[in-house]
């Protein structure tokens, strides 16, 4: 939508009245994303490197360590979320995993690199991995970017 053509309702009516254009971009536009790497999930220290440098080398990407995601042991497990850097608003997680495969690891290090969700859908290769049921989290170890 232009920001020209946007509105407010007010009114017990709800009548439509046209607003000034602005400067400031729409609420729900995303442009960073917060990575979530649960360590005690089987997380490689190899591994672990390539998620942080694909995460240092995106455009608006941070990168949370957590040190024990209690119901995923086994296998890498990555939480995600779109971010507003403007604001710092996060959205829905959407946590994968396990990601066992190479090629999953792969499919998920190119899609941070290139943005994550706050640019492109999420790849195929992934969308097995997605996990329904949010996991009990323990407090960030630390912040990495």
């Amino acid at each position: 939508m232009d920001e020209t053509q946007r509105t407010t309702w007010s009114g017990p009516r709800r009548t439509c009245r046209r607003t000034t254009s602005r400067s400031v971009r729409p609420v729900t536009e995303w442009d960073g994303y917060v990575a979530i790497a649960a360590t005690g999930s089987g997380l490689a220290p190899e591994f672990y490197s390539r998620l942080r440098e694909a995460v240092r080398h995106s455009a608006g990407g941070v990168l949370v360590r957590l040190q024990e995601p209690s119901g995923w042991p086994g296998a890498p497990v990555i939480g995600v979320q779109p971010m507003r850097r403007r604001d710092g608003a996060v959205g829905p997680t959407l946590w994968l995993g396990p990601l066992r495969q190479e090629r999953e690891r792969e499919s998920l290090l190119r899609w941070l690199t290139t943005g994550g969700p706050a640019a492109t859908a999420l790849p195929t290769a992934l969308h097995g991995r997605i996990l329904l049921a949010p996991p009990v989290l323990a407090v960030p170890r630390q912040t990495m970017n």
